[in-house]
């Protein structure tokens, strides 16, 4: 089955479903239903149940009809997403989404190879975007608070603005680069196959460890015969780890070539502290830095890259 635009940039182009109920008093129940939407590309959509309350008003456009959906899931390239509800009263105009308003719930979801559980949020929306408040998840076993924005006009494009509580790093995140517990805030914006600025800031108040290697950028801006120096780049040749008793750092990245970091480290081993804020170009000497976080950001456009 072939539709017309669902809105603008929208195409529904297959729908299939294995049974269908009309019952007393406007409610039409889908069951086992798959569609396909088109945008910037195929997003495949499964629901065990999706049902319209009021549905007789969607054709006469005296009330907004309630869509509930249960065991939903969407493959799609950027964006994956298991065993979902979603509840919602949409207004309609002449058969074409105008405001949406409701809330959803997922069990698992995927971005960009990310994993989140227990998906939370409140939706509000048009054809044309959609905003997900008061967003609740959890995400490497830390609480993920926020707000999320997505368009949709011709291709999907997403803004960010989360907190994150007690996630815990391990040697399978950033390469093995950071191990420990952080907290902090996440904001970033892009499209589904490129990740245009973010700014990430991830504070260690009970210390973890970095790898020293890591370090190497920042080894320039010491001063050349410093005592710090000569201790960093001792670890850095031992190839291991470095233990910090606090840390705070802000990542940030603007457009293509704009990058600068501020980092802050104390690590009474080394009997060091560092506090550089570095502007560079991403080609310069924290470019490794932020290949790692657009990779974990967006491996897709890693690879592209």
């Amino acid at each position: 089955v072939v539709f017309n635009h669902f809105g603008p940039g929208w195409t529904i182009t297959e729908m299939d479903y294995g049974r269908k109920d009309i019952l007393w008093p406007g409610v039409i129940r889908f069951h086992h239903l798959s569609m396909t939407l088109k945008l910037d590309q195929a997003y495949f959509i499964k629901a065990d149940e999706l049902s319209f309350n009021n549905f007789w008003m969607l054709v006469r456009g005296t009330e907004a009809p309630v869509v509930k959906a249960l065991g939903v899931s969407l493959q799609s390239e950027p964006i994956k997403a298991q065993d979902c509800r979603i509840n919602a009263a949409m207004d309609f105009s002449h058969l074409q989404l105008e405001t949406l308003k409701g809330d959803a719930a997922c069990r698992q979801l995927q971005l960009a190879g990310n994993s989140f559980s227990n998906f939370a949020a409140q939706l509000d929306g048009t054809a044309e975007w959609l905003k997900m408040k008061n967003i609740s998840t959890r995400y490497l076993n830390g609480p993920v608070e926020g707000e999320a924005a997505f368009g949709f006009s011709q291709a999907l494009s997403y803004v960010f603005d989360l907190r994150f509580h007690d996630l815990a790093l391990d040697e399978n995140m950033f390469d093995g680069s950071v191990i420990g517990v952080v907290n902090g805030t996440f904001q970033a914006n892009g499209f589904a196959d490129r990740l245009n600025n973010f700014e990430i800031v991830m504070d260690a108040p009970s210390g973890a460890k970095i790898k020293s290697g890591l370090l190497q950028s920042l080894v320039p801006y010491l001063p050349a015969k410093s005592d710090v120096r000569k201790r960093l780049e001792k670890a850095i040749a031992a190839s291991g780890y470095v233990y910090y008793d606090t840390g705070h750092a802000v990542f940030r990245k603007s457009g293509v070539n704009t990058a600068s970091a501020d980092i802050h480290l104390t690590a009474r081993e080394l009997n060091v502290i560092l506090n550089p804020v570095i502007d560079v170009n991403i080609e310069g000497g924290l470019q490794s830095v932020f290949e790692m976080l657009e990779f974990f950001l967006n491996p897709k456009g890693q690879e592209e890259s």
